[in-house]
């Protein structure tokens, strides 16, 4: 039995074939999808997918931030950029010119101008008043130790 079968390489061979197109699996689904609606089903369903995307895209333009503005094709590009911004600011006294934003860590942050004061864990940011930041802004700084070199 071992003389019927023999493994060579023939001369004009390109090598070994591997599997470097993805997932065998996924290329079967995909060809059955596009098999199973035919010629004119896979247009209207292009056609549809254009559709949903471009009307996912006005429906959300207002409330998320689009990177790229017109129309899209199939997909609709957009992210949270706007949502952060929003979630960032826990106050904003416009009058006053002052803003309490979320900071790292816990603690928050008291914004005049180009003056910025960092406030801790303890103080309970969402109930800070317009008078209590201002005092925030008023007290004068701590001062740090600093380690002298010898």
């Amino acid at each position: 039995h071992n003389d019927i079968f023999e493994l060579y390489t023939p001369k004009n061979s390109c090598g070994k074939v591997k599997g470097f197109n993805g997932q065998f699996g996924m290329h079967v689904r995909a060809l059955s999808y596009i098999l199973s609606h035919g010629s004119d089903g896979l247009q209207k369903v292009a056609e549809d997918s254009v559709l949903s995307a471009n009307y996912i895209l006005h429906k959300l333009k207002d409330y998320y931030h689009v990177p790229f503005p017109g129309n899209c094709m199939h997909e609709c590009l957009i992210n949270d950029k706007i949502q952060k911004e929003k979630d960032k600011i826990i106050h904003d006294w416009d009058e006053a010119g002052i803003r309490v934003e979320k900071a790292r860590w816990g603690r928050h942050h008291i914004i005049r101008g180009k003056q910025k004061v960092e406030i801790g864990k303890e103080v309970d940011a969402v109930k800070l008043t317009l008078a209590q930041a201002e005092k925030y802004l008023g007290a004068p700084k701590a001062k740090r130790k600093s380690a002298k070199k010898k």
